[in-house]
């Protein structure tokens, strides 16, 4: 008796377990059915972080970007943004860093929301960026001077010459020195829309340097489009974009 209401309760769970499957595979068929033209359409950003970082800091960029939708999958991106960094140390004069120059980046976000066609992404995406600009700083320099000092000799019965090393720090200025670098760009963020097309949006950014050549002076402090070389791993920024 026990395994008749036993297969008797299996049956009743199966059959109200397939109406509800039959319904998400019928749900998630009309989601992909959806018809949306190949390009459906564009959108242009800008980054307030930059200008925030200009206000603020001795360094920043103003940047904005292009965003194609395709099939509200795939957003090939394009970003165009100018650089600067000017510093010097707090606790010497002599010390300073100066350097402007545009950047660029391209690549590809990715729509990771199962509904493809909300009116809010979430997006995944990759860029590759480039920049190559000039810099003027101040480097602290060691040098080796010789001396020549009048020493005794026997006793004080006779004098010569002796040549004795000494060294001197000073800082030197270079100005136009070249670099240029190349990174790679990993990043999450999402998008909104507020009303018509205006639309708020943020994303992280993990940035990693690839290549670089910079002059035997030293290396830059700031990197246009890249930030402060030291802490640059993680950024973000906070994008206003008009969708069309």
């Amino acid at each position: 008796m026990r395994k008749v209401a036993l297969c008797l309760a299996l049956a009743a769970m199966m059959m109200t377990c397939l109406p509800a499957n039959a319904q998400k595979k019928k749900d998630k068929a009309e989601k992909d059915t959806v018809q949306v033209p190949f390009i459906h359409g564009i959108a242009v950003h800008a980054d307030l972080v930059g200008l925030i970082q200009l206000a603020y800091s001795d360094h920043g960029q103003y940047e904005a970007g292009l965003r194609i939708n395709l099939k509200d999958r795939y957003f090939p991106a394009f970003e165009l943004g100018y650089g600067k960094g000017d510093e010097t140390e707090d606790y010497v004069d002599e010390s300073w860093f100066k350097a402007k120059a545009p950047y660029f980046r391209i690549g590809c976000d990715f729509n990771i929301l199962r509904d493809k066609h909300d009116i809010y992404k979430l997006f995944a995406g990759v860029r590759y960026a480039y920049t190559n600009f000039s810099y003027d700083m101040t480097v602290l320099e060691t040098f080796e001077t010789d001396a020549t000092e009048i020493a005794a000799a026997g006793g004080g019965e006779g004098e010569e010459e002796a040549e004795v090393a000494t060294t001197t720090s000073e800082y030197v200025e270079y100005d136009g020195l070249k670099a240029r670098y190349h990174w790679l760009e990993a990043l999450v963020g999402v998008d909104a829309r507020v009303f018509g097309p205006l639309h708020l949006g943020w994303d992280i950014r993990y940035r990693r340097v690839i290549t670089k050549k910079y002059a035997e002076a030293g290396a830059p402090w700031y990197i246009p489009g890249f930030g402060d070389r030291k802490r640059a791993g993680f950024t973000m920024n906070f994008n206003l974009t008009l969708s069309f």
